[in-house]
Order: structure tokens, then sequence, then C-alpha cells
């Protein structure tokens, strides 16, 4: 999506940003993908693969959903009943569809990409 190998959505932005943008080295790790193509084998600024940064990002998405759910039920004693019922079992329901999201992501991910997750958390 650079002026160099795509589309050029990098010069719609002004300088400094479109400079950074454009190079591979310089952009910010959360819109690489956006602006490169590169092989889930590619080391993020912080040092984990494109790939394991899908995979863990997605197991942190459910672990918060459960926080929440648990930060909630904190507050039961402050609130009537039916307020806190409610937020409390959309929050569930939040919680139970992190982890199929995470689970269906991962495992296509998975599947497509042919690495395995490094902690062995994914199983298909």
């Amino acid at each position: 999506m650079t002026v160099k190998s795509g589309t050029g959505y990098t010069a719609q932005y002004f300088a400094p940003h479109s400079e950074a943008y454009e190079s591979r080295e310089l952009c910010p790790d959360e819109l690489l993908l956006f602006f490169h193509h590169v092989p889930y084998t590619h080391k993020l600024k912080s040092g984990k693969t494109v790939i394991q940064h899908i995979y863990d990002t997605h197991f942190e998405g459910v672990i918060q959903a459960k926080e929440l759910v648990r930060t909630w039920s904190s507050l039961e004693p402050k609130m009537d009943v039916e307020r806190f019922e409610a937020v409390r079992s959309r929050l569930q329901e939040q919680a139970a569809h992190a982890k199929e999201w995470r689970d269906q992501i991962n495992t296509y991910f998975l599947r497509k990409s042919g690495i395995p997750d490094e902690h062995g958390c994914i199983i298909y």
C-alpha cells in the first residue's frame, strides 16, 4: 500500500508520517499490515513474529473480557439487582464470544500459516 509497492496510501499523509509509513522499519507495528505485505515470520518491534502477535492478542482479549466480568461482579452490592444482572449477563456473553472468536481466528491462522503457536495453546 506504499507509493513504491502498492496503491500509494502512504502519500495521503503529511510528512513525517508519510515517510514513516512508507518505511517497513519505521512504520508502527499496529499499522504495518495495512501498509506493507510482510511474512508471518516477520519480527515486530516487540520481538514477536506477526503470527505470534495474532495468536497472543486473541488470547489476551479473552483474559480482558473475563476480567471485565470479575470487575463488574465486585460492584454487585453497590446497585440494584436488575441493573447488575443485566450488565453481568452481557459481559458474560461478551467473554464467551471472545473465546469463540479467539478459537476461530487462531485456528484459521494456524491452518493458513502452518506455524504453530509457540506456547502450544492452539489445537485443531
